[in-house]
């Protein structure tokens, strides 16, 4: 899909002393520069990168060329707000790219054809053929949003880091949420580093209200039936390999099955169907494979395997998935699930205030929206999969009657008010930036509130426990840092 706009309406942007300083800051610098803006989240990043994008584009707008590289949910988000200042803005994707590519001259490069700015997602552009012509295009400047949380990816970070030394650009501008010298700038020349803190705001008399942050590890316990599709599950995924696409397999269904068996259910049912059709076909067809979006880990995969594949060892794949999906349907209880309701039902005896459950995938949020229905609980659901005003909608109605809120991070940039005294992460994320946007979300709408309490649904693994305490624990850590005075 591509969004484009060439109306110039140049609404500027009010900006607070240090945003207008890191703004000022930027354009004095010699070309070529690398600049890092280190924030705490909630300090106006966004408002400080989009008035720097207009002001470039002013004073040059027959030339002016920016890249803007940020994660998949955020994409149409970043392209309204430059839009809005009057910056003619492009979003780029797979199938605009390939439409775009098929009507332009061999001769002439894709990219070079864009004026104004160009959104694109990190995952779109971690593809050798389309980095590389990123690389060889000239940019006025390119913009890489939030640079650490997409390390998670080797692949990404590399890609990243790749464009980060090497691309043609006058200015590179890379924020991030951790301080410090990050490891990915080493050896990179020219680097400004700023860093914003809390303080900024106290000095410009902004007081920034945060509630006080309570965190709670509640463990559940899984049913023999569970613990049998827990085996059967890593006896699936260690028959699949060691190679690179069959990692990225067992990543996503184990936090599938973590998230709600109706989404393993859903992701090896699309594997069954690939099966059964290539085997009642050639051998080296291709195959299709759990093509699906992980919100939380900002991640678009459309295949998870290349298009041709050998077909070894697809009957006994086939055999496996059957008496996992066999084990799926003898499971009547969900123990998690459970565990959710119970919470909820404490909440609603006990305590006022509204509930926000978080949820890394769409179908994990519909699934609970979907069971506590069930059981009488009305809810509403912002995802990354409704259009920017279907979530401005529902917000408002979790805002006048709704007290729960089931939500993907596709709701952290969000605005508002409310009162929310509980935030249940159904499943959860360890990269520190994941937490704080649900942590600064709830913390934002509930500024007259004291506490802010939050609940994490683990098993009772050490190793979800220990994972979950690093993150915890480097969170506390950055917000520290970034509440003592320059």
């Amino acid at each position: 899909m591509v969004q484009e706009n060439n109306e110039t309406n140049n609404d500027r942007i009010e900006l607070l002393p240090y945003q207008r300083d890191f703004v000022l800051a930027v354009m004095r610098q010699p070309k070529p520069a690398h600049i890092i803006l280190e924030y705490p989240l909630g300090l106006g990043k966004g408002a400080a990168i989009v008035e720097l994008i207009r002001l470039l584009y002013l004073q040059s707008p027959g030339e002016f060329r920016c890249l803007i590289v940020t994660a998949s949910p955020l994409r149409y988000q970043w392209a309204d707000r430059i839009r809005h200042v009057g910056v003619s803005t492009t979003l780029i994707d797979n199938s605009e790219y390939r439409r775009r590519l098929a009507t332009q001259p061999v001769e002439k490069s894709v990219w070079a054809s864009f004026l104004g700015a160009v959104v694109v997602s990190v995952d779109f552009i971690k593809r050798p053929a389309i980095y590389q012509e990123i690389q060889n295009s000239y940019w006025s400047l390119i913009f890489f949003d939030d640079f650490d949380t997409h390390f998670s990816s080797s692949q990404r970070g590399e890609v990243l880091q790749f464009l980060w030394k090497t691309s043609n650009a006058g200015l590179k501008i890379a924020t991030t949420i951790e301080p410090g010298q990050p490891h990915w700038a080493y050896g990179t020349p020219q680097v400004v580093q700023i860093r914003w803190t809390y303080k900024d705001l106290e000095d410009v008399g902004v007081n920034l209200h945060i509630p006080e942050r309570t965190v709670y590890v509640l463990n559940y316990q899984l049913s023999p039936e569970e613990v049998k599709l827990h085996n059967l599950l890593y006896d699936y995924l260690n028959f699949l390999g060691q190679d690179s696409e069959s990692t990225l397999i067992r990543s996503v269904l184990m936090r599938r099955w973590k998230s709600s068996p109706g989404s393993l259910d859903l992701s090896l049912q699309r594997r069954l169907l690939s099966l059964q059709d290539l085997l009642g076909s050639s051998p080296n067809k291709g195959v299709d494979l759990l093509s699906f979006e992980i919100e939380e880990e900002e991640e678009e995969l459309e295949s998870l395997i290349p298009e041709e594949v050998i077909a070894y060892q697809f009957q006994d794949e086939l055999a496996r998935i059957q008496d996992i999906l066999a084990v799926l349907e003898d499971i009547s209880v969900d123990s998690k699930l459970l565990t959710l309701n119970h919470l909820i039902d404490r909440f609603s005896a006990h305590t006022e205030g509204s509930t926000v459950i978080f949820t890394k995938f769409t179908e994990t949020a519909l699934y609970i929206k979907s069971a506590l229905e069930r059981d009488g609980k009305a809810s509403l659901v912002i995802t990354g999969s409704m259009s920017y005003e279907e979530r401005i909608f529902s917000l408002e109605e979790y805002r006048n009657s709704a007290k729960i809120l089931i939500a993907t991070s596709a709701i952290a940039d969000m605005r508002g008010h409310t009162s929310i005294s509980h935030v249940i992460h159904y499943d959860f994320s360890t990269t520190t930036k994941a937490f704080q946007k649900r942590a600064r979300f709830a913390e934002r709408l509930s500024s007259t509130r004291r506490t802010v309490h939050h609940y994490f649904l683990v098993t009772d693994a050490d190793s979800e426990q220990y994972e979950l305490r690093r993150m915890i624990e480097k969170v506390v850590e950055i917000e520290q840092i970034f509440r003592e005075n320059q």
